[in-house]
């Protein structure tokens, strides 16, 4: 593999990736590509026109946003990490409480059984 198609190679990939973050922020913030690659530049610290430069393939000078494209797909995942443990988190104490209330009503209605036995053998 020479040097050029290793280029290529790594500038496919990030500009794949980039495309990728542009397509979840359009999905996620109902916006159209143009005002989605808007709001992922800024995030990533470069212009929109980069990012547009990127995706046609006229970037010139690809390695000078690698790093901060792969910094902000790590700050992305990171993100999600964080609100899928906190969604298992309020899930986890919202089961809590359902389960317990259910105990209460069991334990409460085996105690009546048991009374009610009581009363019967006397």
């Amino acid at each position: 593999m020479t040097n050029r198609q290793r280029f290529e190679d790594k500038r496919m990939s990030i500009a794949a990736t980039a495309e990728k973050i542009i397509r979840e922020t359009m999905a996620e913030r109902g916006l159209k590509k143009p005002d989605a690659r808007r709001v992922v530049a800024r995030e990533v610290g470069v212009k929109p026109g980069a990012l547009e430069r990127l995706g046609n393939g006229s970037l010139v000078h690809v390695e000078r946003i690698t790093d901060r494209i792969n910094a902000y797909v790590v700050q992305r995942l990171e993100r999600k990490i964080a609100d899928i443990e906190h969604e298992l988190a309020l899930a986890r104490l919202k089961a809590d409480r359902t389960v317990e209330p259910d105990i209460d009503r069991a334990r409460a209605a085996l105690e009546d059984a048991r009374r009610a036995l009581r009363h019967d053998g006397k």
